[in-house]
């Protein structure tokens, strides 16, 4: 790879030596010199940059006579990843490229799945950490990233696959979580007879003014004794640093501390769809939305409509009655219905949490009424 174009190194007689080896041009892409190509197990991903932005292409050769085939995957996502982004990591055991910069927070990812010689999906989202990026790798399945926070540098690491040895958080029912927290650490309790609350102090260099989360995992192997309990308690400082403290004593559970973030995901506008594309004319009216999850938590719903107020309902993954008390509320998968009663173009919803449970939208359906409006279609 050059700046402005890429080669093909190859020799005929399979030796290499300086009179038989030749370069060969096969392509003619602007390459950023400052961001190494990287592999994707059986192709190759490179950025090129202008003013405002950052393009990522991804390219599969096809041998010393075929030209590659180079696809703009972020087309779809056009303008949306800054300039600047100077660190381009793959991990092809998970379909998952990343790009990130020194001046921000956000971690760009791209995300596939590839079932034989077909993608079957691809998509774009970004990541908020705690902190300004300035180094990230991927190795065995986890990404580390060294962020900058006020009180200095910071070693996170994510798990990228779910991990039933160390998970923290565990149901009876067998379903395992880490805390979807940013900068989580176990935390440590003392707890005060006379007050009749538990004291922690921050297993991490606190950031002043930020709100804080605590969550409860089973204190031992199916012991869920208040297992699943969740605050976002007041941060103090005494001369031992910064600390919170919550009622009861829960010094003999396995608890966690960490910055809370929001899972929030906008839908988009329905059209009702025909072998021949999106029916644009037609006339639709939504009667409910149905989303199936996997493993997960409690989710909100926020739907806001033209000319009334936001409406927000949360609806749980356990039910009344059916689950087992002081239990991790996760769901091996679970469906929700929400009321709209609407026009697609004269409402919003979108999906929330803030709480440190996993959320996987898995698929979605809508039940309504359409119309062609006596539309003479060819």
């Amino acid at each position: 790879f050059s700046q402005h174009q890429q080669f093909m190194m190859s020799s005929e007689s399979g030796v290499w030596t300086p009179t038989t080896v030749s370069l060969k041009c096969i392509s003619n892409y602007e390459c950023d010199p400052k961001v190494p190509p990287v592999d994707l197990g059986t192709t190759l991903s490179f950025t090129s940059k202008n003013q405002s932005y950052t393009r990522v292409f991804e390219m599969t050769t096809r041998g010393q006579n075929e030209n590659p085939i180079v696809v703009d995957q972020s087309k779809i996502v056009n303008e949306w990843i800054p300039a600047g982004r100077e660190q381009l990591v793959s991990s092809p055991q998970n379909s998952l490229l990343t790009l990130s910069g020194r001046d921000s927070d956000l971690l760009y990812m791209f995300r596939f799945y590839d079932a034989g010689d077909e993608r079957s999906m691809a998509a774009w989202v970004n990541w908020k950490l705690s902190g300004r990026i300035q180094h990230q790798s991927i190795n065995a399945d986890t990404l580390y990233a060294v962020t900058l926070q006020t009180s200095g540098y910071v070693i996170q690491q994510y798990s990228l696959v779910q991990s039933p040895i160390s998970a923290a958080l565990v149901s009876s029912t067998g379903g395992k979580s880490d805390p979807y927290l940013d900068l989580w650490a176990q935390a440590t309790g003392t707890y005060n007879s006379t007050t009749k609350t538990t004291k922690y102090y921050m297993p991490f260099a606190y950031d002043s003014g930020r709100e804080v989360c605590l969550v409860t995992g089973p204190s031992g192997a199916y012991v869920f004794a208040d297992s699943g309990f969740v605050l976002f308690p007041t941060v103090a400082t005494d001369g031992g640093g910064a600390y919170v403290e919550v009622p009861g004593n829960l010094s003999s559970q396995n608890t966690y501390l960490g910055y809370p973030y929001l899972y929030e995901v906008v839908l988009p506008r329905i059209f009702f769809r025909t072998d021949s594309g999106n029916d644009f004319t037609a006339s639709i009216v939504m009667s409910r939305y149905k989303f199936y999850t996997g493993q997960g938590s409690n989710v909100s719903f926020v739907l806001k409509s033209n000319g009334r107020p936001e409406w927000t309902e949360v609806q749980t993954s356990k039910e009344a009655d059916f689950y087992k008390a002081n239990d991790t509320p996760i769901d091996p998968y679970h469906i929700y219905t929400v009321p709209i009663m609407q026009r697609p173009e004269n409402f919003i919803l979108k999906l929330t949490s803030t709480l440190p449970f996993p959320v996987n939208l898995v698929s979605l359906v809508w039940e309504g009424q359409y119309s062609k409006r006596f539309y003479s279609r060819a």
